[in-house]
């Protein structure tokens, strides 16, 4: 079953590599599919037949298969839900791990990301900002701690963020507007950029603006 697997991802990546896109050759997944539904027989399992330990198995053995014909090339896998704890073995240099830190994981963000920072130096991260099936497109998100996360992030070695959102702009047009401007300058005013967003989207009302949707980032309640 590795070797099916390991055999499949291998001939993605090769399809891949005829891509002209070069942004697709150097990062392939060996991601489980989502759920749980791991093996039980512990005694024939690699490591101690956790989750993390099936799944991160198979992650290391394919990026080794795949190391000896795209030797620049990474392997990605999240730590989410059942495989969400770091495995017992060492992982492969060329595997990035995307931590889930703030759902679907057992343990304060914070912590999950020290877990998994003394495990491996290849880090990315998937959040998720205001996605529809949680809020509703409702405008609850904390646009205002955004850069703050984004900093932290950086300074925990994050090389990658992949955020589920929302095209929403009510939802998270201002988070958006923040990420996609801090994510090139995290040295950049916040506030600046926050009051120059308010100042285009509502002109003469923005300060009205401003103190409502401040305020529903810090906790929206709908009510009639």
């Amino acid at each position: 079953m590795v070797a099916l697997f390991c055999d499949w991802t291998l001939r993605r990546l090769r399809e891949a590599r005829k891509n002209p896109d070069r942004s697709v050759h150097s990062v392939f997944s060996v991601e489980p599919s989502d759920g749980y539904g791991y093996g039980d027989n512990v005694a024939e399992l690699p490591g101690n037949g956790s989750g993390s330990d099936q799944s991160f198995h198979i992650a290391n053995t394919c990026v080794r298969t795949a190391a000896k014909e795209f030797p620049d090339a990474a392997g990605i896998i999240l730590a989410y839900a059942g495989h969400a704890p770091p495995p017992s073995f060492p992982l492969e240099r060329n595997l990035i791990v995307q931590v889930t830190p703030y759902a679907f994981q057992q343990v304060p963000p914070e912590q999950f990301i020290a877990q998994w920072r003394k495990k491996t130096d290849r880090l990315a991260l998937y959040d998720y900002w205001s996605i529809p099936d949680w809020t509703h497109d409702e405008p609850s998100f904390d646009f205002e701690g955004l850069t703050k996360k984004l900093r932290y992030w950086r300074a925990n070695n994050i090389e990658a963020i992949n955020a589920e959102t929302s095209y929403g702009p009510g939802a998270i047009g201002l988070a958006q507007y923040i990420a996609g401007h801090a994510m090139w300058n995290l040295g950049g005013d916040e506030r600046a950029l926050i009051d120059e967003w308010f100042a285009l989207a509502f002109g003469p009302a923005r300060t009205p603006m401003q103190r409502m949707i401040s305020r529903w980032g810090r906790a929206f309640r709908l009510t009639s």
